[in-house]
């Protein structure tokens, strides 16, 4: 079952295809499993914060990238 935002699958896919990173080695670098980065990927998930913040960092995301993320989601759940 799709949550969250039709983009945010879309976005964690695409920062993670610009890392030059595996689904597999993205989840191992950030200490989650390889299935959790899948249902991220795929919308079937949102992330916790701490899980969120692990795999942005490992993801290279820079820190506004990750504000405007946080900022679109929070705005998101307001509508919602």
């Amino acid at each position: 079952m799709r949550v969250g935002p039709e983009w945010f699958p879309i976005l964690i896919q695409g920062l993670r295809e610009r890392s030059g990173l595996s689904a597999r080695e993205a989840a191992r670098q950030a200490g989650l499993s390889p299935s959790y980065v899948s249902k991220l990927e795929h919308g079937d998930h949102l992330p916790t914060l701490d899980r969120f913040a692990a795999l942005m960092r490992v993801l290279g995301a820079n820190d506004g990238e990750i504000l405007l993320i946080v900022h679109s989601l929070e705005n998101q759940k307001s509508e919602g």
